[in-house]
């Protein structure tokens, strides 16, 4: 009964996901497909484009990258009819229509990237995030104007979990921005991941502020007024410099 419950509220969600009607799926960090994780989240990619193709009548357009893709995966990717970006771009991407962005369980920095590269309303407004739940990010947000201004404007949907060793290619949430969708509790979020990223390098870290600020409000100019980007990127993880970024039509 937990199992079907699970497939009923995906399909729910999906449903939802889909009244939007995303014309693309940007997909970053997916995993190479050599490992057991990274395969069930290929296949959640796989079930979320079918879903899209059967409720809005057209196949959208998938574009995939991980650094970590070798030539079995980028033969993959070209067997499954979807595309791989001209560079990395390290989540600068900019998106000019309604998208589907899949990145499961990416570090901070590529949600980052992503937000900066589409920071205006009408194209965060296009934007729909399966990944990791952005209200989880706790620590010192400095370097993270983006995460840190859209954090109170987003809302959260808990991807259902299936009572299965799927090595938390589920534990993830949709987000969406400014506008929360209806008839979907908002996420509680969560504890624990079954799955983890790799664990990148320690680097110094700054005291943090005792001083909490107050949010910014969106309807203020400095709120889409950002600073210089100032992060420190891991090549372990991001492999190219993100000063330009790739529009995806």
């Amino acid at each position: 009964m937990e199992a079907h419950d699970a497939y009923k509220n995906w399909e729910q969600m999906m449903a939802v996901v889909c009244e939007r009607s995303p014309v693309q799926i940007l997909c970053l960090g997916i995993g190479s497909a050599s490992v057991p994780a990274a395969r069930d989240q290929w296949a959640l990619l796989q079930d979320m484009r079918q879903h899209i193709s059967k409720r809005c009548g057209t196949q959208p357009l998938v574009v995939v990258f991980d650094p970590q893709f070798d030539d079995m995966d980028v033969a993959l990717v070209q067997r499954q009819q979807a595309q791989l970006p001209q560079e990395n771009n390290c989540g600068a991407y900019q998106l000019s229509e309604p998208t589907l962005v899949y990145m499961p369980h990416c570090p901070k920095e590529l949600y980052e990237a992503l937000l900066r590269a589409n920071w205006k309303k009408e194209a965060l407004d296009h934007i729909i995030l399966c990944g990791n739940e952005l209200s989880l990010y706790s620590t010192d947000m400095t370097a993270y104007p983006c995460l840190e201004r859209i954090a109170p404007y987003t809302h959260a949907y808990p991807v259902p979990s299936l009572p299965a060793s799927t090595a938390g290619a589920l534990d993830a949430s949709m987000q969406v921005f400014f506008s929360p969708w209806q008839d979907m509790p908002d996420s509680k979020p969560a504890q624990t991941w079954t799955y983890q990223p790799v664990r990148r390098k320690a680097r110094a870290r700054r005291a943090r502020s005792s001083l909490v600020r107050e949010p910014m409000r969106m309807e203020e100019d400095a709120f889409w007024s950002l600073p210089q980007a100032r992060l420190d990127y891991g090549p372990e993880v991001l492999t190219t410099p993100v000063m330009n970024t790739t529009k995806i039509v």
